[in-house]
């Protein structure tokens, strides 16, 4: 997946409570840490299912993968 950073909640509040990319993960691919949203790779199947649950928009599908 790509992300855009700069729509992601995540890339402008400290504290923020949003999700729905991991909730929406069945393979439990998408990682917050203190610093942002992240996903591991090994794990992301680009099944896309992350892209709609974005608010933000912050998730693309390219070529066949989620973009964030």
């Amino acid at each position: 997946p790509e992300i855009i950073a700069e729509r992601c909640v995540h890339a402008h509040a400290e504290v923020a409570s949003c999700r729905a990319c991991l909730d929406a993960c069945p393979h439990e691919a998408w990682v917050i840490d203190d610093d942002a949203l992240g996903i591991d790779s090994s794990l992301c199947d680009g099944c896309g299912l992350c892209a709609p649950s974005c608010a933000e928009g912050a998730i693309q599908i390219i070529d066949g993968k989620a973009r964030l």
